[in-house]
C-alpha cells in the first residue's frame, strides 16, 4: 500500500510505502565489547548495524582493547555499518584516528543522526528497498527525509535531490 508524504521542508509530495523490515540491529558501544557481535549479527541474517558510537563516533581500534576494526573491514563494504554518537547533541566526523580507521574500513558516518533514528530509517529503507545495493542503501542514509539528518553535515559530493532520492526509492 502507497501512502503520501508531505516533505516539510521542500513542500514536495513523495510517495512512500509503509513496508518495513527488521533486520538492522542498534550496538551501542561499550568498554570490553566483543568484536565477534558484529560477525555474529550479520551470520544470524542482520542486513545492517547501527554502531551507537562514543563521543564523535569513536570505534575501538587498538587490539589491545578489542579492535572492531578487522570485523568493520570484514563487513562494512557487503553489509551497512552506520556509525551515530552516544551523544545527544555530537556527531561523528572523521576528524580523529579512532574514526578514521572504521570509515576506511566500510562503515558510514551518520553524522548528527540520533542512534534511534537511523535504526528505525535503516529498517524502513531495507523494506522499502528490500534488493537495493548496499550503495543506494548508504546513499538513502544521508537524505534528510523529514530533518533527521542535517543536510549541511553531509558532504555535497554525497547528497541527493528530492528527486533522486523519490528515484531511488522505486518512485
Amino acid at each position: 500500500a502507497l501512502k503520501r508524504y508531505q516533505h516539510t521542508q521542500k513542500n514536495q509530495e513523495m510517495r512512500l510505502r509503509s513496508s518495513i523490515e527488521l533486520s538492522t540491529h542498534l550496538l551501542e558501544l561499550y568498554r570490553g565489547i566483543r568484536p565477534a557481535l558484529i560477525r555474529n549479527f550479520f551470520e544470524s541474517g542482520y542486513r545492517g548495524i547501527i554502531i551507537e558510537a562514543f563521543g564523535t563516533g569513536g570505534i575501538p581500534n587498538l587490539p589491545k582493547y578489542r579492535s572492531l576494526i578487522p570485523q568493520i573491514r570484514t563487513w562494512g563494504y557487503k553489509r551497512l555499518i552506520g556509525i551515530t554518537s552516544k551523544t545527544f547533541t555530537g556527531q561523528t566526523t572523521d576528524d580523529y584516528e579512532v574514526n578514521t580507521g572504521a570509515f576506511k574500513a566500510g562503515a558510514i558516518s551518520l553524522y548528527d543522526m540520533l542512534p534511534l533514528t537511523a535504526l528505525s530509517k535503516a529498517n524502513w529503507l531495507f523494506g522499502q528497498r528490500p534488493r537495493a545495493s548496499l550503495e543506494t542503501i548508504k546513499n538513502l542514509m544521508w537524505h534528510p527525509f523529514e530533518l533527521e539528518i542535517t543536510e549541511d553535515r553531509v558532504p555535497e559530493k554525497s547528497r541527493l535531490t528530492a528527486e533522486e532520492a523519490e528515484e531511488l526509492l522505486g518512485g
